[in-house]
């Protein structure tokens, strides 16, 4: 399993859009199959930032993704509304 990690960091008059790009994206169903999760939190300390969070059943899933116009729809909307502070891939290790 792999995960993508974006933190961002919105404006307190943006947070209702952001917040409404990630239902539009947690509602697409095309992605349902290979997207096993997705989240998204607020970070406690920072009242404007937030960590967006995808979990996918494989590197290749996760890459396709990147190349999909909802992937490209997400980064152009964390532009608009803010910025973007990190992204990363994680590797989910399920036995250690």
């Amino acid at each position: 399993m792999v995960g993508l990690e974006i933190l961002v960091e919105i404006g307190p008059l943006k947070q209702l859009e952001f917040q409404q790009a990630f239902e539009m994206a947690k509602n697409n169903k095309s992605l349902n199959d290979a997207r096993l999760d997705l989240a998204l939190y607020k970070k406690v300390d920072e009242a404007n930032v937030f960590i967006w969070i995808e979990c996918w059943s494989d590197i290749e899933s996760l890459e396709h993704y990147f190349s999909d116009h909802s992937y490209k729809v997400l980064l152009g909307a964390i532009r608009i509304l803010g910025k973007l502070r990190d992204k990363r891939i994680c590797v989910y290790m399920e036995d250690f």
